[in-house]
């Protein structure tokens, strides 16, 4: 099976350890920020995604190469909640998660916790190609967005955070950095 071939690819020389951090948010409250990159940790994440349920709100987002082709390469997935007055955030590092990543399908398949997606339909196509995960609870925001505007669709996701006044100064060039370089 030919799948791309990426210059992280080579583990021995860039795998990374699970760990975690805070981060300050520009309104000055912190969250938790939990890098996962192996079974251990990432099975401590699915225990705390499975209290995620019709009260809670998730955001999920995805990172990769090429995510439009069936080649493509899911690289990276972040898991956002709130939990005990904090935002939890989790980073989930596919590519040295590999095939253990099945262990989210129980949420990302749960219709009963509600998560928020921007192009949900790529995610949900990866998902299944990658892993047969089909996803379920989730709300399209650039959707969400069209239902109230009229029609109007968002160009980018910092559309969206400038929409929702979340936008940090300078947010969009990085952003726009960041998707210039494979």
């Amino acid at each position: 099976r030919g799948s791309m071939r990426l210059d992280c690819d080579n583990f021995a020389h860039n795998s990374q350890q699970s760990t975690w951090w805070e981060h300050m948010l520009p309104n000055g409250q912190a969250a938790h920020v939990w890098f996962i990159a192996d079974p251990n940790t990432l099975s401590t994440a699915v225990t705390r995604l499975s209290f995620q349920g019709p009260q809670s709100l998730t955001a999920v987002d995805i990172q990769g190469v090429n995510l439009r082709a069936a080649a493509g390469r899911l690289c990276l997935m972040q898991v956002c909640f709130w939990d005990q007055g904090s935002l939890q955030c989790f980073l989930f590092d596919i590519m040295q998660l590999g095939g253990h990543v099945q262990s989210l399908q129980s949420f990302l398949e749960s219709s009963e916790s509600p998560k928020l997606m921007y192009k949900a339909q790529v995610g949900a196509t990866v998902l299944a190609h990658k892993f047969g995960i089909t996803l379920a609870g989730v709300l399209d925001v650039g959707t969400a967005y069209g239902m109230l505007h009229n029609g109007q669709h968002l160009g980018d996701l910092m559309d969206y955070f400038e929409w929702i006044n979340i936008a940090t100064p300078g947010q969009r060039e990085e952003a726009e950095k960041i998707e210039q370089n494979p």
